[in-house]
Protein backbone atom coordinates (compact mmCIF):
# COMPACT_ATOMS: atom_id res chain seq x y z
CA UNK A 1 0.00 0.00 0.00
CA UNK A 2 3.02 2.52 0.71
CA UNK A 3 4.07 2.52 -3.39
CA UNK A 4 0.23 3.66 -3.74
CA UNK A 5 0.66 6.63 -1.20
CA UNK A 6 -1.63 5.74 1.20
CA UNK A 7 -1.19 8.04 4.06
CA UNK A 8 -4.13 6.64 6.78
CA UNK A 9 -3.97 3.77 7.91
CA UNK A 10 -7.13 2.21 10.16
CA UNK A 11 -6.02 -0.92 12.06
CA UNK A 12 -8.52 -3.53 12.09
CA UNK A 13 -12.06 -3.17 11.46
CA UNK A 14 -14.89 -3.51 13.88
CA UNK A 15 -12.72 -5.62 16.98
CA UNK A 16 -15.38 -5.46 19.09
CA UNK A 17 -17.90 -7.00 17.35
CA UNK A 18 -18.93 -10.90 17.81
CA UNK A 19 -16.78 -11.65 14.60
CA UNK A 20 -14.41 -8.81 14.82
CA UNK A 21 -11.36 -9.82 17.22
CA UNK A 22 -11.34 -13.67 19.04
CA UNK A 23 -8.86 -12.00 21.30
CA UNK A 24 -8.86 -10.18 24.20
CA UNK A 25 -9.14 -6.57 24.23
CA UNK A 26 -5.68 -6.26 25.76
CA UNK A 27 -4.46 -8.11 23.03
CA UNK A 28 -5.91 -6.45 20.41
CA UNK A 29 -4.38 -2.96 22.05
CA UNK A 30 -1.23 -4.86 22.22
CA UNK A 31 -0.86 -5.94 18.48
CA UNK A 32 -2.47 -2.47 17.68
CA UNK A 33 0.66 -0.87 19.61
CA UNK A 34 3.13 -3.34 17.55
CA UNK A 35 2.15 -2.80 14.06
CA UNK A 36 1.00 1.31 14.85
CA UNK A 37 4.48 1.62 16.57
CA UNK A 38 6.48 -0.18 13.50
CA UNK A 39 4.80 1.64 10.71
CA UNK A 40 5.33 5.01 12.27
CA UNK A 41 9.40 3.72 13.01
CA UNK A 42 9.32 2.65 9.04
CA UNK A 43 7.29 5.63 7.52
CA UNK A 44 7.08 8.18 9.84
CA UNK A 45 4.67 10.08 7.56
CA UNK A 46 1.93 7.58 7.37
CA UNK A 47 -1.12 8.30 9.80
CA UNK A 48 -2.08 5.26 11.85
CA UNK A 49 -5.09 5.12 13.95
CA UNK A 50 -8.52 2.82 14.11
CA UNK A 51 -10.24 0.92 14.63
CA UNK A 52 -13.16 1.08 12.90
CA UNK A 53 -15.39 1.00 15.52
CA UNK A 54 -18.72 -0.18 15.33
CA UNK A 55 -20.45 3.22 16.27
CA UNK A 56 -20.66 5.34 19.40
CA UNK A 57 -24.58 4.95 19.74
CA UNK A 58 -24.60 5.19 23.37
CA UNK A 59 -23.59 8.40 23.39
CA UNK A 60 -26.25 9.46 21.68
CA UNK A 61 -29.79 9.22 24.18
CA UNK A 62 -32.07 7.86 20.97
CA UNK A 63 -30.44 4.85 21.12
CA UNK A 64 -30.79 2.05 23.82
CA UNK A 65 -32.97 -0.24 24.40
CA UNK A 66 -32.31 -3.63 23.65
CA UNK A 67 -29.13 -2.55 21.78
CA UNK A 68 -27.72 -0.64 25.12
CA UNK A 69 -25.38 -3.76 26.35
CA UNK A 70 -23.55 -4.01 22.62
CA UNK A 71 -23.62 -0.19 22.69
CA UNK A 72 -21.71 -0.04 26.41
CA UNK A 73 -19.55 -2.90 25.02
CA UNK A 74 -18.22 -0.80 21.96
CA UNK A 75 -17.23 2.33 23.90
CA UNK A 76 -15.50 0.76 26.88
CA UNK A 77 -13.52 -0.74 23.76
CA UNK A 78 -13.02 2.46 22.31
CA UNK A 79 -12.79 4.25 25.97
CA UNK A 80 -9.94 1.72 27.08
CA UNK A 81 -8.06 1.88 23.78
CA UNK A 82 -7.79 5.43 23.63
CA UNK A 83 -7.00 5.30 27.44
CA UNK A 84 -4.00 2.46 26.42
CA UNK A 85 -2.70 4.70 23.85
CA UNK A 86 -2.61 7.49 25.94
CA UNK A 87 -0.50 5.57 28.68
CA UNK A 88 3.01 6.50 29.61
CA UNK A 89 3.68 3.07 29.84
CA UNK A 90 2.61 2.17 26.09
CA UNK A 91 3.53 5.37 24.30
CA UNK A 92 1.30 3.90 21.22
CA UNK A 93 0.56 5.81 18.56
CA UNK A 94 -2.66 7.18 17.41
CA UNK A 95 -3.58 9.90 14.80
CA UNK A 96 -7.36 9.36 14.32
CA UNK A 97 -10.01 7.21 15.21
CA UNK A 98 -12.61 6.26 13.46
CA UNK A 99 -16.01 4.84 13.44
CA UNK A 100 -18.84 3.88 11.73
CA UNK A 101 -22.45 5.28 11.29
CA UNK A 102 -25.10 5.30 9.01
CA UNK A 103 -26.97 8.48 9.15
CA UNK A 104 -29.36 10.86 6.94
CA UNK A 105 -29.07 13.55 10.17
CA UNK A 106 -26.57 15.47 10.81
CA UNK A 107 -27.40 16.58 14.25
CA UNK A 108 -26.56 12.89 14.94
CA UNK A 109 -23.45 13.12 13.23
CA UNK A 110 -23.26 16.06 15.23
CA UNK A 111 -23.71 14.78 18.52
CA UNK A 112 -21.32 11.83 17.76
CA UNK A 113 -18.06 13.84 16.59
CA UNK A 114 -18.65 15.79 19.71
CA UNK A 115 -18.31 12.40 21.83
CA UNK A 116 -15.43 11.55 20.17
CA UNK A 117 -13.86 15.30 20.53
CA UNK A 118 -14.77 14.88 24.22
CA UNK A 119 -13.04 11.26 24.77
CA UNK A 120 -9.86 12.27 23.01
CA UNK A 121 -9.76 15.50 24.77
CA UNK A 122 -9.92 13.62 28.60
CA UNK A 123 -7.21 11.21 27.66
CA UNK A 124 -5.01 14.49 26.17
CA UNK A 125 -5.29 13.92 22.11
CA UNK A 126 -6.24 17.60 22.35
CA UNK A 127 -4.04 18.26 19.63
CA UNK A 128 -5.38 15.66 17.35
CA UNK A 129 -6.96 18.06 14.61
CA UNK A 130 -8.37 14.72 12.66
CA UNK A 131 -10.81 12.58 13.31
CA UNK A 132 -11.35 9.97 10.49
CA UNK A 133 -14.99 8.62 10.63
CA UNK A 134 -15.85 5.92 8.35
CA UNK A 135 -19.47 7.55 7.73
CA UNK A 136 -21.96 5.71 4.93
CA UNK A 137 -25.09 7.63 4.85
CA UNK A 138 -28.08 6.44 4.30
CA UNK A 139 -29.56 7.74 0.43
CA UNK A 140 -32.70 8.16 2.28
CA UNK A 141 -35.39 10.49 0.74
CA UNK A 142 -33.41 10.74 -2.38
CA UNK A 143 -30.77 12.34 -1.04
CA UNK A 144 -27.51 11.66 -2.93
CA UNK A 145 -24.18 10.56 -1.13
CA UNK A 146 -22.87 13.83 -2.17
CA UNK A 147 -25.92 15.39 -0.42
CA UNK A 148 -25.03 13.71 2.49
CA UNK A 149 -21.48 14.35 2.58
CA UNK A 150 -22.26 17.80 2.60
CA UNK A 151 -24.63 17.18 5.71
CA UNK A 152 -21.37 15.35 7.08
CA UNK A 153 -19.14 18.28 6.31
CA UNK A 154 -21.25 21.22 8.38
CA UNK A 155 -22.09 18.73 11.21
CA UNK A 156 -18.04 17.73 11.97
CA UNK A 157 -17.61 21.72 11.41
CA UNK A 158 -19.98 22.38 14.57
CA UNK A 159 -18.02 20.33 16.29
CA UNK A 160 -14.71 21.82 15.55
CA UNK A 161 -13.25 18.78 14.33
CA UNK A 162 -11.14 19.02 10.78
CA UNK A 163 -12.87 16.47 8.85
CA UNK A 164 -11.50 14.47 6.13
CA UNK A 165 -12.99 11.71 4.07
CA UNK A 166 -10.27 8.28 3.85
CA UNK A 167 -11.94 5.97 1.36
Amino acid sequence: GFRWNIEYWELWNEPEAESGWSGTPAQFYELYRAVATRLKARFPAVKVGGYGCSGLFESDSEYGGDRFAHNHQVLAWLTNFVAYCASERTRTPLDFISWHMYETDPERVTRHGRFARGLLDRYGFRKMIFLALAVSFVGALGRSLCHSYFFFWIAMALTGIAPTFVQ
